[in-house]
């Protein structure tokens, strides 16, 4: 048995755009168009992927910076009741 994809025998199916491996009895689409779309639906989920960390990492920074804030006015209250 060949186990080199470019060595292995494909049987046609019912389906004119599906071949099966006759190695792994996997079925394979023929369809190129939708391998693109597969392909182009795959690039929009990993760049939503990074969009979605972007925006986390932003998020995490704001609720960093309103703590920095928040402490920063402390400070200046603690400055001002001083000097009453």
């Amino acid at each position: 048995m060949a186990t080199d994809p470019k060595d292995r025998e494909y049987l046609k199916t019912e389906d004119p755009t599906l071949l099966k491996d006759t190695y792994t009895g996997a079925l394979i689409s023929s369809d190129i168009s939708k391998l693109k779309q597969h392909k182009i639906r795959q690039r929009q989920f990993e760049r939503s992927k990074v969009a979605e960390n972007e925006i986390n990492s932003m998020k995490e920074e704001i609720y960093d910076l309103k703590g920095n804030i928040n402490q920063i006015k402390n400070l200046l209250q603690k400055l001002i009741d001083k000097e009453e």
